[in-house]
């Protein structure tokens, strides 16, 4: 009863106890009045029953009876809270609105979801100022980021009029969590379509898909799409959780896989590239188990190649008679340990405690797949729980600043930056990416935005890395001239663009940099450095799962 109450007085709660109230009231009103000395008609006392709600009922038929007592008192009451509701929800909404243009450099979340609201909260908490936008009201997520004091603007995210009262045109970076993939498609032709405020500098937008195929083939091509102020990465929860469980939970020589869905696929993929045991063994477990990893094989043949892949086709929702005994002979080999990846909590936690009991390997992990660190994951507990069942709380874990962030741009931009630490003696950036300057990390980036385009310049193109291991590619003395001098020249008009200029001796405080001249004028030592650091392009993309591509 308490919990009902609770829910009732928030957020659209309220409404529905006022619209109770207006009808209670109308209801005992109607009900006395027909209890009133006769001589009133039915229409009289519907076209009284206004009267209820200010100040002006009769009395002398007010106290005709209880009924009408309790409604001359409740009317004004319930109509006042009306109003008073009314004026607070248009004051937030019109407040946020105004709290959100006022802001630059901002982060705006659109979707305040569970996966919204996580990555909203992993923002704030890492000092972010957020901005959220939501088109449902009731959602918790909107509730959640108000309590932050953070503004929440109500309204479709794919209309401009909502991006525009967020604010997007002045901010820093915008996450895309709005459901469907479908509809942050939608959402991203809106962002694209919406111009930036002046000196805001480029967007940062970054997408989730929830098909983590689409997401690996989208975050190749987002090099590309760096125009217009707006610099697009995607990112999927899945890919991210199945990197950070192998993580936190070596599987061993023999991983059992429950589950061949978007977790799962990921997880095997993973598992296969990161292994370097020649004698690794996967089995996958799952309805169509055979037909699932067969349209696996088909897309990603290099998989068969670095690890012995099982299927068994088991329905466990609706086991048949034999199909315990062919779990038990699936389990009975060495297995090291055992992901449970069903979308559905409980479904999870059964299946992983029934494996539990069946497994001869008692030392094996038994990992089941959770929303958070709540609910039937709370039960568990953390670690080796006493049920022996370990739960990995996927959106938890996966929703961090640094997995949203994480996409093909600023993979690139950190590698680019490992590679220049790799082959830097004694220079001012040679520290770590994190203490590197706000500009110069953008620096690297809009470095990264050019490679497609120098790419495509002496004809190769950008794929997702499909062998695991070294780049294929091997640039030629031609490929690697155009490719060093494009660079050179990008950087320069950057560094121009900035307020720097030539000089003898570099200085920081006064930007002169003595290399800051035509790529034909450069010291035979600087065009051999901005040479090695072309050759390395297919390695540096490697690093960000890429690689080059001849046409």
């Amino acid at each position: 009863m308490i919990s009902l109450f609770i829910a009732l007085t928030k957020g659209k709660g309220r409404w529905k106890v006022l619209l109770l109230g207006w009808i209670a009231t109308a209801a005992l009103g109607l009900w006395g009045m027909r209890l009133a000395p006769e001589g009133r008609t039915f229409v009289d006392d519907v076209y009284q029953l206004s009267d209820l709600f200010g100040l002006g009922f009769d009395l002398e038929l007010a106290n005709a009876n209880w009924q009408l007592q309790v409604a001359r008192w409740l009317g004004p009451v319930i109509a006042a809270a009306s109003l008073l509701e009314g004026i607070a929800a248009v004051s937030r909404r019109r407040t946020d609105a105004f709290r959100a243009r006022r802001r630059r450099g901002h982060v705006v979340v659109l979707g305040l979801g569970d996966r919204g609201t996580r990555i909203a909260d992993a923002l704030r908490d890492a000092g972010r100022t957020v901005v959220g936008v939501e088109h449902e009201a009731a959602t918790p997520g909107v509730r959640t980021l108000r309590r932050g004091e953070s503004a929440v603007i109500e309204g479709d995210a794919r209309e401009a009029r909502t991006l525009e009262r967020a604010g997007l045109g002045a901010a820093a970076q915008v996450v895309v969590v709005c459901g469907t993939d479908a509809t942050n498609a939608e959402v991203v032709a809106a962002i694209g379509a919406l111009p930036r405020a002046p000196g805001a500098g480029p967007l940062r937008a970054s997408v989730h898909l929830s098909d983590a195929g689409l997401c690996a083939l989208m975050r190749h091509q987002s090099l590309r799409t760096a125009g217009a102020g707006v610099r697009f990465d995607f990112f999927d929860v899945y890919s991210a959780g199945a990197r950070l469980l192998l993580e936190r939970h070596p599987p061993g020589p023999h991983l059992v896989i429950v589950g061949l869905g978007q977790l799962g696929r990921c997880l095997l993929e993973a598992a296969a590239r990161e292994s370097s045991d020649p004698n690794a063994r996967i089995t996958v477990i799952d309805r169509d188990a055979t037909a699932r990893l067969n349209a696996l094989l088909l897309a990603q043949p290099a998989l068969a190649e670095r690890a012995k892949l099982d299927a068994v086709d088991i329905d466990l929702e609706r086991p048949g008679r034999d199909e315990a005994e062919r779990l038990r002979g699936a389990l009975e080999s060495a297995v090291t340990a055992v992901v449970v990846c069903f979308d559905d909590d409980a479904r999870a936690v059964t299946t992983a405690l029934l494996i539990r009991r069946l497994l001869p390997n008692q030392t094996a992990a038994v990992i089941a797949r959770t929303v958070g660190v709540g609910g039937l994951a709370l039960l568990l507990g953390e670690g080796a729980s006493a049920a022996g069942v370990i739960p990995f709380p996927l959106l938890q874990r996966a929703c961090t600043v640094e997995i949203v962030e994480g996409g093909a741009h600023e993979q690139v931009a950190r590698a680019i930056h490992a590679d220049y630490t790799d082959r830097a003696v004694d220079t001012p950036y040679d520290i770590p990416w994190d203490e590197l300057p706000a500009e110069v990390q953008e620096s690297n980036r809009h470095q990264a935005d050019a490679l497609a385009e120098g790419l495509t310049a002496i004809g190769c193109d950008l794929v997702p890395l499909g062998g695991w291991g070294a780049p294929h590619v091997t640039l030629t003395a031609g490929e690697v001239e155009t490719l060093a001098s494009g660079e050179h020249e990008r950087w320069r008009a950057e560094r121009t663009a900035a307020g720097w200029r030539h000089g003898q001796a570099r200085d920081a405080d006064r930007k002169i940099n003595p290399v800051l001249v035509e790529w034909t004028a450069l010291p035979d030592e600087a065009k051999a450095d901005g040479r090695e650091a072309a050759r390395r392009i297919p390695t540096v993309l490697a690093r960000a799962g890429l690689e080059v591509l001849r046409l």
